[in-house]
């Protein structure tokens, strides 16, 4: 009985202080006090059946074989392929690539071709009305003035600046717009428009009702967003011989100069910001984005 009574007196000597709390409020506290005392022990003892299970599944786990996957996962990648090793700026990216993915496929340059002899012979009236017209993009509207005079040249230019025109259409989306049941991308040859969702979309949704609207069930997710962002930067590289002035994109895309000098660094330009001087009224800043680093 001695025995007894000194290991109660130890185990109650042992005992914390919100445990001595609890007995008091058993003994003494009100009806709502003792009910709460039974749920937090209550919960207590489920955390600790729950600890066990976890750690009786962890210990199956690690003495379960591991089996290797039959079908790896292919690493999605912010920038277009490149070659670390060009020696030249103009050979890190290849925009026509045929044997791995391009900025632009060989496919989508024909299927470009049709809507691009609408800009083939345009007149300097047209010109102008394109550039007043707010739904087309500065940066379009402006280079369509200051095209190659060789037709094969130019017809390659108009093709390379109407799929940027889609690029910057694309970046334009909201997430309410993937949930509307019209077309969200009108004008946009219907091939290109499923390899853009493809390449800048997440699929969330695989419903076969909504078979008829492709974008219905995708997002587009920030590392997304960033990815066209590369995709427009090295596609810009192009148009503009591997120097350009990112005030216009960046005011054709809404954005902040500084997140698009932060993607362009990951493509792999340096920026150059032009002497500040005495700016006439209406004037801008420059701000060049240059291919490859200093």
């Amino acid at each position: 009985v001695k025995e007894e009574n000194t290991s109660l007196k130890k185990k109650r000597k042992n005992r914390s202080l919100l445990e001595k709390n609890d007995d008091l409020v058993k003994a003494f506290g009100s009806k709502k006090k003792r009910n709460a005392v039974k749920t937090r022990e209550a919960s207590k003892v489920a955390q600790d059946e729950l600890e066990s299970i976890a750690r009786d599944a962890l210990d199956h786990h690690s003495q379960t074989p591991k089996t290797p996957k039959t079908k790896p996962l292919v690493q999605d990648t912010l920038v277009p392929p490149c070659n670390i090793h060009a020696a030249d700026v103009k050979m890190v990216y290849d925009i026509n690539d045929t044997y791995c993915q391009p900025v632009i496929t060989a496919k989508e340059i024909e299927i470009l071709k049709t809507p691009a002899t609408l800009f083939m012979h345009a007149t300097n009236e047209k010109l102008a009305m394109w550039k007043n017209e707010s739904s087309i993009p500065t940066y379009f509207s402006e280079h369509l003035q200051i095209l190659p005079v060789e037709e094969k040249l130019k017809l390659e230019k108009i093709c390379h600046l109407l799929y940027m025109s889609y690029l910057l259409q694309f970046h334009k989306l909201k997430a309410k717009d993937f949930r509307s049941k019209t077309e969200i991308l009108a004008g946009i040859p219907d091939k290109i428009q499923t390899s853009l969702f493809d390449k800048f979309s997440l699929k969330l949704d695989d419903d076969t009702k909504n078979q008829r609207f492709y974008h219905i069930g995708r997002c587009v997710t920030k590392f997304a967003k960033d990815k066209l962002l590369a995709h427009i930067i090295v596609l810009a590289l192009f148009i503009d011989d591997f120097r350009f002035n990112c005030k216009i994109l960046t005011r054709d895309l809404k954005i902040a100069e500084k997140r698009f000098i932060d993607v362009a660094k990951v493509v792999g330009c340096y920026i150059e910001a032009a002497p500040r001087i005495k700016k006439e009224k209406g004037s801008q800043d420059r701000i060049d984005i240059n291919a490859g680093g200093k």
